[in-house]
């Protein structure tokens, strides 16, 4: 008898246990890739991007100036200045105050870090400064929920698609930019000239093997000053290593050892690494003393990408891997060492301008170009490079506007595909010959 009190008295303090733990729920709206949460900031409603990359909670010089208007925030909020990257890459200054009191869902955080940023474009950032003062959170992607492990409730925030009673729009942001709000919103990016430069092959890289109709892409080393070409669709398929003048090093018998679509040399990590076909991930390879791959061992990270050919582009400085998705014409930017998804980047294909944007052509104009290959040049605002297969020529686009800014004009005997077979290493831009089976390099 006593034993059987024992465990009954065990099994309620679980149960009290458990219960005083509590979670609180929350369906956010997912817009594009970007969840939203309306939250109050010192009392004002504000929607705000939900982003786990961002390191402060940020506002642009827009709403703080309402809410210097309207008592939300008071000089004694404002802690001095500070300096900023922007999505450009220049260097700004901005502001840096503390939010005394941030709510929403029940639950309440005092005296967090935030930033003003010096534009009025400003996205409105939800970030770790916030974030960490939550404690455990759980994301899950498959029904867009936060999960927050303390408070205690569910709560929907995913229907409140037009909350007219906002004083401010959901999306600042251009990337994720509600055409309802086009009117009101001060983004006017200024139109730039676009440049045209004409392309000369200046290297080829043969594939001597057979094995795969597809290349996939080619990484330069630049420690071991090598070119690395995989092809698609088979990890026993062909991995040719090739010196700084295109002479083939390879052995005839080595293979990608994984189904590779993006392939890239990592500086920082001192690694080639590569994303593979569908769910397959990332890898990373290991190099024997001749510098040829011999192993794979797989990044353990949350990878994803959103089409099953997804070519990767490697973003060295800030190590970030983009995908292009077709469908929305828009650039994910996934972390690399920890897969955590940024906000999706929309492109304007063919627009210089905004007020070139949102043409009637423009839903098909997508068909124009490679489904799934992309390049990241490293170019100061114009760092993502797109295929343009109809009117072969190869176009870069400023990744904080979306607008195109430079155009290379390829040969007209350039060989060009819709899907796969582009690549673009050691300043190069490679388009892959599936008759010949060759790397043609343009500079």
């Amino acid at each position: 008898m006593g034993r059987i009190i024992k465990m009954a008295f065990c099994y309620i303090m679980v149960s009290i246990s458990v219960q005083s733990i509590g979670q609180t729920v929350i369906k956010m709206r997912k817009q594009g890739n970007v969840y939203i949460l309306p939250c109050t900031v010192n009392g004002c409603l504000l929607n705000m991007f939900f982003d786990t990359g961002a390191d402060d909670v940020s506002i642009s010089l827009t709403e703080a100036q309402k809410m210097m208007q309207k008592g939300f925030l008071t000089e004694s909020d404002i802690v001095g200045k500070e300096s900023y990257k922007t999505a450009s890459g220049d260097i700004a200054e901005g502001t840096k105050i503390n939010i005394r009191k941030i709510t929403f869902a029940g639950l309440e955080i005092n005296n967090v870090a935030a930033s003003v940023m010096n534009t009025h474009d400003a996205p409105l950032l939800f970030g770790q400064s916030a974030i960490g003062k939550l404690g455990k959170i759980q994301i899950d992607p498959e029904d867009n929920t936060l999960t927050v492990f303390k408070g205690k409730g569910t709560y929907d925030y995913s229907k409140s698609e037009d909350d007219t009673k906002n004083e401010v729009a959901i999306a600042k942001d251009e990337n994720t930019y509600r055409e309802s709000n086009k009117e009101s919103s001060p983004y006017t990016p200024s139109e730039k000239a676009v440049s045209v430069t004409s392309l000369r092959r200046v290297m080829s890289l043969k594939i001597d093997r057979q094995g795969g109709a597809n290349g996939a892409n080619i990484a330069w080393h630049s420690v071991q000053r090598r070119y690395y070409a995989a092809m698609a669709g088979n990890g026993s398929f062909p991995m040719e290593v090739f010196d700084a003048n295109g002479k083939m090093i390879s052995p005839d018998d080595l293979s990608t050892l994984f189904d590779v679509r993006g392939l890239w040399y990592n500086s920082s990590a001192k690694k080639l690494q590569a994303n593979g076909y569908n769910n397959a991930g990332w890898v990373e390879y290991t190099l024997d003393a001749k510098g040829m791959p011999v192993a794979i061992s797989k990044i353990n990270v949350p990878a994803s990408q959103p089409d099953n050919q997804s070519v990767g582009a490697f973003d060295a400085d800030n190590q970030l891997i983009y995908f292009y998705d077709m469908q929305s014409t828009g650039i994910e930017p996934h972390r690399i060492k920890d897969g955590i998804t940024y906000k999706t980047v929309r492109l304007y294909l063919g627009a210089k301008s905004m007020t070139e944007t949102g043409q009637a052509d423009e839903a098909e104009s997508k068909y124009n170009y490679s489904e799934n290959a992309i390049i990241y040049s490293g170019i100061p605002q114009a760092e993502i490079g797109l295929l343009n297969v109809r009117d072969k020529q190869i176009e870069l686009y400023d990744i904080s506007t979306g607008l195109m800014v430079k155009t290379f004009k390829l040969p007209d005997d350039a060989p060009v595909q819709s899907s796969l077979n582009f690549s673009y290493a050691n300043g190069i831009y490679w388009l892959f010959d599936k008759t010949e089976r060759v790397w043609q390099g343009y500079k």
